[in-house]
């Protein structure tokens, strides 16, 4: 089976950090700005039309659907560093191992015959109780296995998308895989290009609502946190 990463990037070739932590990747921007990541030194780069990839979640649907790879993984471009974390927090400064550990959870979804794996979005220390689960916040990496994943990302929630796509994904293959032992560290939106700055709280909650609405009782509305929680069980 093929594999690659693919960072799916907006706005933020004078930025480039994702790049710079794993071994490999190929950038995922519109067409529009295809010379300017170049000019930024990032070696591959891959163009697309910009209407057919003008959101994050269009971004993600076109490589599940076009992506030359068997398995893809797709990184956000905010990551500052990848960490394992167990008893503690253990910073991973070479690209090769963040790399290595990233193939380990690909080959993991395809032994599983699965279509989809993350990390965990949330990375504090007293949330770790095993290395893997099979429901949570997403991170900034995402896993797909093209021709077992059935989900589809809708850019309706904005902020929540990960969230709906999830629940698919359980819903049409029961099963998806969540690393807890493996993190990525990110500037969370804040810096160019992200959307974090434009959220605000009766937006956030109308789309918790959505979710609630359609997945009802698999899912809970944020209690304080701004996450809401995932009520399958298995």
């Amino acid at each position: 089976m093929t594999f690659n990463i693919y960072v799916r990037s907006y706005n933020r070739w004078d930025t480039i950090t994702t790049g710079k932590i794993v071994e490999y990747c190929t950038y995922v921007v519109r067409k529009s700005q295809a010379d300017k990541y170049k000019e930024a030194g990032v070696e591959n780069v891959w163009g697309i039309e910009d209407e057919l990839i003008n959101s994050g979640e269009k971004v993600l649907n076109y490589l599940i659907e076009n992506a030359p790879e068997d398995v893809i993984c797709v990184l956000d471009d905010d990551l500052y560093y990848f960490r394992y974390r167990l008893d503690e927090y253990e910073k991973i400064t070479d690209p090769v191992v963040a790399t290595r550990e990233i193939e380990r959870l690909a080959q993991l979804v395809v032994d599983l015959d699965i279509g989809y794996g993350n990390v965990a979005g949330h990375s504090r220390l007293q949330y770790y109780d095993k290395p893997i689960k099979w429901v949570g916040v997403n991170g900034g990496v995402k896993i797909f296995n093209r021709k077992k994943v059935k989900g589809r990302f809708d850019s309706t929630y904005r902020f929540l998308s990960d969230d709906d796509f999830q629940f698919q994904e359980l819903l049409y293959n029961r099963i998806v895989l969540l690393s807890m032992y493996f993190l990525n560290v990110s500037t969370i939106d804040v810096n160019g290009g992200g959307n974090n700055n434009d959220k605000t709280g009766k937006e956030f909650m109308s789309n918790h609502e959505r979710l609630k609405e359609k997945w009802g009782k698999y899912y809970d509305l944020p209690d304080g946190s701004g996450s809401g929680k995932f009520k399958v069980k298995r």
